[in-house]
């Protein structure tokens, strides 16, 4: 991105821009943190507590809607099994839908 142009979000302040653009990039991740959406401490939460961990609040803000948005598509699998095809690409594009639709930042 820094080199064609574009700019990136600022990591250092929380944000569901920034955060969205992490999920996208795993190389923005806190050191041992492992994707799994089956569990809090491996999805976008726990992300955003490594990444943030003095704001933990705003890692518990995140919207249930960006959430109901990624597992829809899958809803017709029973609980379980949509949990492991969930990658951080698809958070990260419910969670830009959300932005998108004018939500806070």
């Amino acid at each position: 991105m820094p080199f064609d142009g574009t700019s990136y979000p600022d990591l250092s302040v929380p944000s569901y821009v920034a955060l969205s653009y992490a999920l996208r990039h795993k190389e923005t991740w806190p050191k041992g943190f492992t994707w799994n959406y089956r569990y809090c401490s491996g999805c976008a939460l726990g992300l955003a507590v490594g990444l943030w961990p003095r704001n933990v609040k705003f890692a518990y803000s995140l919207p249930t809607s960006v959430y109901a948005e990624v597992q829809a598509p899958l809803r017709w699998y029973s609980a379980w099994v949509p949990t492991l095809n969930i990658r951080p690409e698809h958070v990260a594009d419910a969670l830009d839908t959300w932005i998108a639709k004018g939500q806070p930042r």
